[in-house]
């Protein structure tokens, strides 16, 4: 075999996308024209023995597609998947009054939506730290003051 071509050396999609790599290879009668596919990062594509991609996660992985014959030629399409986003937050409580001397401080707790986002982690920040404090990994609420909370929706 002496090269390996490919309609695209570059492709970019969204998570759970496919596309099918059609190589062409050169020359065309020659003994031997199986190939062999093979993904740099998983995380972020997955290759068949078809050669059939799939994006798995946000971020870039190159796709080698190499001769079966011996030769050692190869050739690559580097893929882009686009990280699916968090596009919506749910929140355990949407208004709540704190008491200064609340023995179990409550905790915020949010679901973020679609549940197939590539990042779902959420950090808390008190926007008055003065009125109620909040752990930032675990949403936990210390009040300082007796206020009444209104979440965002």
């Amino acid at each position: 075999m002496e090269a390996i071509n490919l309609e695209k050396t570059e492709i970019t999609l969204n998570k759970s996308e496919q596309y099918q790599i059609i190589p062409q290879v050169m020359p065309e009668k020659a003994v031997d024209t199986s190939v062999t596919y093979r993904t740099s990062n998983s995380k972020v594509a997955t290759v068949s023995k078809n050669g059939c991609i799939i994006a798995t996660g946000g971020g870039k992985a190159i796709i080698t597609v190499n001769s079966n014959d011996g030769s050692g030629v190869q050739a690559t399409i580097q893929v882009t998947v686009k990280p699916k986003k968090v596009t919506r937050l749910d929140f355990n409580f949407s208004k709540l009054v704190l008491k200064k001397r609340t023995k179990k401080a409550p905790v915020i707790k949010a679901k973020t939506y679609p549940t197939n986002a590539d990042n779902r982690s959420v950090t808390f920040k008190s926007s008055n730290s003065k009125i109620v404090a909040v752990d930032k990994k675990t949403g936990k609420l210390y009040p300082k003051k007796q206020e009444q909370l209104q979440l965002p929706v």
